[in-house]
């Protein structure tokens, strides 16, 4: 095959009773295909055999990038198709956008590694691959198991993921060993068992395919901090109690990646529409993790109103001798500045009460400039005059 990789299975495979298969693993061709299509994820656990185990089991050998370069450890099968991703503790480095991976590694740290592998069709023609170098070879006769939890998830995901799992040795014969049970778009373990036949006695290497028919998939690495779930972050803060005018409602936000949601009422949207006073919480569940928050919700008449008398007699009878508002209601806050006719300023304060009492001014028309903050957290400014009688 021009620019690509053809491994067939001879008639050998055939006499030890397994079906032949040919794994292709072509290039991303002259087109270019651009990767706009099928995008499904799945994540690879800690495999366990006879005795053999996986080399690079933290995917450290070689550096993230889109098409990874192999190292002795870790092989992109295929020229250089696979894509190692490092997760940033938001998203993918080394991801191309539009593969559209967003689904993190089970414990969401930041640091841990997986490959991308695209399917045989609407992302690359014959399919992507890698190989995992085992520490050991296969021995005929033994049994082997490697266990995998893997997710359907991306743009145009099916919902029905099942990747394809070889042994082999590089370069050299790839033997099929099956493919895993179809899965959705959660995280699900199974497992993959066989008896080493002869053929595959040599064999140190475990390839993980989208070849002939497969999808497209994520792998993490066998970190053991990567597959995790107890790490997994499911925090939720609705923030502080709340008091809101009569009228208005509040809604409450509780998004949280990949969650489940069960408010007071048992309802499960991520959102929640408060219109009435009261106690609200929310459970949110995610993998293993669950967390509650809870907030206080009250409802006030807030008819704003900043009303200054446009008189006062500041000369000491003990009646209306200081310019005070008469209503401040709905109001949180006043700068109040007070000038004379000619502009310059003989009070400032930030009293609410304001409390001028004019002392050593003149008889006279003064005019006044309220900044104010109401209960909902508008800044507002009124103006006005007041006269000043002995």
């Amino acid at each position: 095959m021009v620019n690509g990789l053809y491994v067939p299975f001879t008639d050998s495979a055939t006499a030890f009773g397994v079906s032949p298969h040919s794994l292709v693993l072509s290039s991303h061709g002259s087109a270019g295909k651009a990767k706009w299509f099928l995008s499904l994820l799945f994540l690879l656990v800690e495999s366990v055999g006879f005795g053999q185990t996986i080399v690079d089991s933290c995917f450290s050998s070689a550096g993230p990038s889109p098409g990874f370069v192999s190292s002795s450890d870790l092989a992109n099968l295929g020229s250089t198709q696979a894509d190692l991703l490092q997760w940033d503790g938001t998203s993918w480095i080394g991801a191309l956008p539009t593969a559209d991976l967003t689904i993190p590694p089970p414990s969401n740290g930041a640091g841990c590694s997986a490959i991308f592998i695209g399917n045989a069709t609407t992302w690359t023609t014959g399919g992507e691959g890698f190989g995992l170098r085992l520490d050991t070879t296969l021995v005929a006769g033994q049994t082997y198991s490697f266990a995998f939890n893997y997710v359907s998830q991306g743009f145009g995901s099916d919902a029905a993921f099942s990747p394809s799992i070889y042994t082999g040795y590089l370069p050299g014969l790839y033997y099929y060993v099956g493919d895993l049970p179809a899965v959705g778009n959660t995280w699900t373990t199974n497992s993959i068992s066989f008896t080493a036949t002869p053929e595959q006695a040599a064999h140190n290497w475990l390839m993980v395919t989208t070849a002939p028919e497969g999808s497209s998939g994520l792998i993490n690495s066998f970190c053991q901090n990567c597959n995790d779930t107890s790490l997994v972050n499911c925090s939720i803060d609705l923030g502080g109690d709340r008091t809101l005018c009569e009228g208005n409602t509040l809604l409450l936000h509780a998004s949280t990646p990949d969650a489940t949601y069960l408010w007071q009422d048992n309802s499960t949207d991520p959102t929640f529409n408060v219109t009435e006073d009261g106690t609200y919480w929310v459970r949110v569940t995610r993998s293993n993790c669950s967390e509650v928050d809870t907030v206080h919700v009250a409802f006030k008449n807030c008819n704003l109103t900043l009303d200054l008398p446009n008189v006062f007699t500041p000369n000491q009878d003990g009646q209306n001798d200081l310019f005070v508002p008469i209503s401040t209601q709905g109001i949180v806050s006043v700068h109040t500045t007070i000038r004379n006719r000619w502009g310059q300023v003989i009070f400032e304060t930030d009293r609410l009460t304001i409390g001028w009492d004019g002392k050593d001014a003149p008889e006279g028309t003064y005019f006044w400039i309220a900044s104010y903050v109401d209960v909902e957290g508008n800044s507002k400014v009124a103006k006005g005059y007041v006269a000043l009688l002995r």
